[in-house]
């Protein structure tokens, strides 16, 4: 087996460094997307501390919901509404 000279050697070194080079840009290339991934998950995962806002119920569409007043319920609180009085 022959020892590597001159330009032979020199090839050889180019591409052992492009090869190097190659390794360590696909390594970091992985950590990249390893650390990317992990940063969206934390943006789009909810905190498990974080308070969670309640959907907003109004009055009118709790009572037809349930079926409490309906209908019959308008025409109560309609009734007893306050009117004018009159002095006698």
């Amino acid at each position: 087996m022959s020892q590597r000279t001159g330009i032979t050697k020199f090839m050889g070194n180019v591409l052992d460094g492009a090869k190097d080079l190659a390794d360590d840009v696909l390594d970091r290339a992985r950590d990249l997307e390893h650390d990317l991934r992990n940063a969206v998950s934390r943006c789009v995962k909810p905190a498990d501390d974080a308070p969670r806002p309640a959907a907003p119920v109004s009055s009118d569409a709790h009572l037809h919901a349930h079926g409490d007043a309906g209908s019959a319920g308008h025409a109560a609180a309609g009734a007893a509404a306050p009117t004018e009085r009159t002095s006698a």
